[in-house]
């Protein structure tokens, strides 16, 4: 790994993120491998900032829907409408984050 330091590592279908709870004294990835996982990061603030915390959201549903299949177009709407309003409880004081 390099020395730089990255928030975020993707790497499809792989989700890594820096645990900024240890920082600056310790520099711990988690695995993202699903929207309860991601929901967790942001409520716990293991992730923080508005940009990274779309961008978590995001790429956990992304991680999600890489591991399942749909049987239909309607089945997949309906899913990722589900977990993007879930993943929206995650941070409660951050008006207007997921309207993006």
């Amino acid at each position: 790994m390099s020395s730089r330091l990255q928030a975020i590592l993707w790497v499809r279908p792989r989700l890594r993120i820096l645990n900024q709870l240890l920082l600056p004294h310790r520099r711990e990835y988690v695995e993202i491998n699903d929207c309860r996982a991601g929901h967790h990061a942001i409520a716990s603030m293991q992730t923080r900032g508005a940009p990274a915390i779309a961008i978590v959201a995001a790429l956990s549903l992304a991680a999600e829907l890489c591991g399942l299949e749909f049987s239909s177009a309607a089945a997949a709407q309906a899913h990722i409408c589900q977990q993007l309003a879930y993943l929206s409880t995650s941070r409660p004081t951050a008006v207007n984050l997921f309207d993006a």
